[in-house]
């Protein structure tokens, strides 16, 4: 239920604010839902490290599932470093809304929510480490 709602959230909300690449509405409506949905996985990965954190599922995990903890918020920043740094808001770029406020913001709360999972995963992991006898 709620996957399909976020879904169909970012779809609607994608239809109504596009970029003009392809001068073609429905294909540049694809390329901000792109962006929204990665929004969408990053708020998915935090909930699912917020639940994991809480109830301890950290220890079942392998820990080669840490290098994943650490590779998606470089990639992150990689992604909001090039949408902050090579597009500059432009009018006749814009096919509909406010394109670049999504994907901008989207990207860096993508951001955010990648290194709170980060976090909370080195965190569950020191504490772990911790709490075993040496």
């Amino acid at each position: 239920k709620t996957a399909l709602a976020s879904v169909g959230y970012a779809t609607w909300w994608a239809s109504h604010h596009y970029l003009n690449f392809a001068a073609n509405p429905s294909i540049d409506r694809l390329f901000t839902l792109a962006h929204a949905l990665e929004t969408f996985a990053s708020l998915a990965f935090l909930w699912w490290t917020i639940r994991a954190f809480l109830n301890g599922g950290f220890a079942r995990l392998r820990h080669s599932v840490g290098v994943m903890y650490i590779i998606m918020p470089l990639q992150q920043a990689l992604a909001a470093y090039y949408f902050l740094t090579v597009f500059s808001p432009n009018p006749k770029q814009v096919g509909a809304g406010r394109p670049f406020c999504l994907v901008i913001l989207g990207n860096l709360l993508s951001l955010c929510a990648y290194l709170c999972a980060a976090g909370l995963y080195l965190g569950a992991r020191l504490l772990d480490a911790e709490a075993s006898p040496q």
